[in-house]
């Protein structure tokens, strides 16, 4: 799962949720990325169970490819660096 925390559109809903032009306190997000922190968290607990559901159908089908891509930490990864990857803004 993507860091559903780092989308524009969940991070504007959160703003107009709490009926201002910023959302919530600075506690709602992560220093880093500017992501909604709760909402990642999530994100990263539904990976983790993922990955350990993935490993046991690995050990139970051992002839199988099974492949999982870590897109939350390529995504991330542009949040807290966004000039190594182009973005200038």
């Amino acid at each position: 799962m993507l860091p559903i925390g780092c989308e524009p559109r969940v991070l504007e809903l959160f703003k107009l949720k709490h009926g201002r032009s910023t959302a919530g306190d600075d506690s709602d997000y992560d220093a880093a990325t500017g992501c909604l922190k709760s909402f990642n968290e999530l994100a990263e607990q539904h990976n983790r169970a993922l990955t350990a559901a993935l490993d046991e159908l690995r050990r139970a089908h051992p002839g199988t490819a099974i492949v999982y891509a870590d897109l939350y930490r390529a995504v991330t990864d542009i949040a807290v660096s966004p000039r190594r990857y182009g973005n200038v803004h």
